[in-house]
């Protein structure tokens, strides 16, 4: 038997939090889309942070183009499963519930690469479940569903894209050494914009630590910016700044804060905590 495959098409998810692909999601084929596969000589294949249709280019003792297999008009539906449980935790916050909604992506548009309605996920692409447009396989409510139309105009790669959060980012002096500074500055070196504090905070601990609050929210990353520092003001001149810690790091999205909130009505209490 003559086999070989060919990518028909492929999906991959990216996020905003890795700068790339990421790995997020187990995608499963329904009963029904796993039947239309194997009947018309396709293959799905999951790998990390994307998945595959292939095609076999010899099918049923002919060889066939890929124009041949999209003339089909074949509708492929999948459903997504989340494995990681920090998601939302550096997710932009959507407007759903999460126990009672599915996200739903598509190719209805032909042409358009992304496969959510804006340039990234949103609420629009929130629906309640269960879904009206097809049969659920299953008891279990799934995280999302990609449906994919095979035919005339497929693309040979779809993107979903989500959004990283953006929160007031806090960094809290608890050293004894850094509390000790006597003019201590958070500044953003790319932007030249310094941190609202220092304001004393208490801790669970029952200490007091020194705060620093950006101005505006900062959207989670998970590489290291490597733009903020810490600096030491001059009393004589305040244009003239040491540096105190070159690099200030990144906020842990795994850690959710218990702190209390800047006390001002137009801020809202979406705060990540960096304790040094």
């Amino acid at each position: 038997m003559n086999i070989n495959y060919e990518i028909l098409t492929e999906v991959r998810f990216e996020h905003e939090y890795f700068s790339s692909m990421f790995s997020a999601f187990n995608v499963c084929p329904s009963e029904d889309s796993r039947k239309k596969l194997r009947d018309f000589g396709m293959e799905f294949r999951e790998q990390y942070g994307r998945f595959f249709i292939f095609f076999d280019v010899f099918h049923g003792g002919e060889k066939r183009s890929r124009e041949a297999v999209l003339s089909k008009a074949l509708c492929l539906v999948f459903t997504l499963e989340l494995t990681d449980l920090m998601f939302f935790n550096y997710t932009a916050v959507l407007n759903m519930n999460v126990q009672q909604s599915v996200f739903y992506f598509s190719n209805r548009i032909v042409g358009k690469q992304t496969l959510h309605r804006q340039e990234l996920v949103s609420d629009k692409d929130v629906y309640a479940y269960p879904l009206t447009f097809f049969r659920e396989d299953g008891m279990v409510k799934p995280f999302g569903k990609i449906v994919l139309k095979i035919a005339p105009g497929l693309l040979d790669v779809y993107l979903i894209r989500f959004e990283a959060m953006a929160t007031y980012w806090r960094y809290i002096l608890v050293s004894d050494y850094l509390k000790t500074i006597k003019n201590p500055v958070v500044l953003d070196q790319q932007t030249q914009v310094i941190f609202k504090g220092p304001n004393p905070i208490e801790l669970p601990s029952g200490l007091t630590g020194v705060a620093f609050v950006s101005p505006e929210p900062i959207k989670l990353s998970s590489k290291t910016a490597a733009r903020y520092q810490l600096l030491e003001n001059s009393e004589d001149n305040p244009e003239k700044r040491r540096v105190i810690v070159r690099a200030l790091q990144n906020p842990n999205p795994v850690y959710i804060s218990s702190l209390p909130v800047e006390q001002e009505p137009n801020i809202k209490s979406n705060y990540s905590e960096i304790i040094i």
